[in-house]
Formats: structure tokens, C-alpha cells, sequence
């Protein structure tokens, strides 16, 4: 089975992507499009290579599986998943989420470091991180705390999601959150 299918098949992709656009909107009260053609149009662009019975497979495991809505990057690299393992891990995880598991399980294990100081210490961390970056780049340092703040509240969004993954004992999250 190949991941693509170059054999023109738009008009059958664009049919189960709107056939996905109906089941997302059933499923979840946080999938807030509402124009379905444009919707369709563009999911249709990114999941043209794709089989349509891939496309439909994938997106009931998503409905199946998952608390939200994938994004369509997210959505894609499902389908290629399926097309090589058979098989998809939802939600998926991504390099950055193993080294942070890593770094807070190392900080954990150091008695000599509280468990409630841990966030402050990797926030301050990253603080220094960013600024250093930026500032070799020639960014001003009161955009950098802007940006720091920002990038803050979407790690914590994306946590927020990934505690609620774990109270299902799903994710790469689930064996943190439960120690």
C-alpha cells in the first residue's frame, strides 16, 4: 500500500473531506468552521495524495481517539502514519515533548530541588534561552519578553490538553501526570 495515489482522484477526495468536515462538526462542539467549502477546499489541497479510504479510515480513529479536533499538518502526518504502520498513535507526540519529559523527570529525581520551584527554574531557563537567541539575532529585549509570554500561554494551552489526554491514559504525557 503507497502512502500517495497519483491516479487524479480530487473529486473522491474532495467528497470524504467533506464527509469529514460533517463527522468533525458532529463530534466535537470546539470545531468552529463554518464555511464548509472553503473548509474542504483546503484540507482537500493538503489530503490530495492520500486514497479517500485512507482519509475516511484516519478520520474515525480521530472521533474515535481524540478529545479535539486534529489540525490539518497533524491530520496529514496521521494519514502518512497509517500508510506506513498500519496503525496511528493519538494524540501524537513530538521530539520536543520526549526531552521535556526527560528534563522534568531528571530534575525530579534531584532531592535537592523542590518539586514546586521546577517550572519557575525551566521558565527562567527558557527566558534566558530566548533572549540570548534573539539578542545574537538582533531582536530588541522587550520583544523577546512579548514573545516569551506568548509562546508561554500556547505551551500551556498544549499542556492543558495534554493532562486531559492523561486523564484517559492517553499520550506520551499520561505516565508523567500520573506519577
Amino acid at each position: 500500500m503507497g502512502i500517495f495515489d497519483n491516479e487524479g482522484l480530487e473529486k473522491d477526495v474532495k467528497f470524504v473531506v467533506g464527509q469529514l468536515f460533517d463527522q468533525f462538526k458532529k463530534t466535537w462542539e470546539t470545531f468552529e468552521h463554518d464555511n464548509k467549502i472553503s473548509w474542504v477546499d483546503t484540507w482537500s489541497t493538503i489530503l490530495f495524495r492520500y486514497r479517500p479510504e485512507i482519509i475516511k479510515q484516519v478520520g474515525g480513529m480521530c472521533v474515535k481517539e481524540l478529545i479535539s479536533p486534529p489540525a490539518a499538518p497533524t491530520f496529514c502526518k496521521y494519514c502518512s502514519e497509517y500508510c506506513i504502520k498500519g496503525k496511528v498513535e493519538m494524540p501524537g507526540h513530538s521530539a520536543h515533548d520526549l526531552i521535556a519529559i526527560q528534563v522534568l523527570e531528571s530534575l525530579s529525581a534531584n532531592s535537592e530541588i523542590a518539586d514546586e520551584s521546577i517550572s519557575d527554574i525551566l521558565l527562567h531557563a527558557a527566558s534566558a534561552s530566548m533572549i540570548k537567541t534573539n539578542i545574537k539575532s538582533g531582536i530588541k529585549l522587550d520583544y523577546s519578553i512579548n514573545e516569551h509570554k506568548g509562546r508561554a500561554n500556547m505551551f500551556g494551552m498544549v499542556s492543558q490538553e495534554d493532562y486531559q489526554y492523561s486523564l484517559i491514559n492517553k499520550g506520551i504525557w499520561a505516565k508523567y501526570y500520573s506519577k
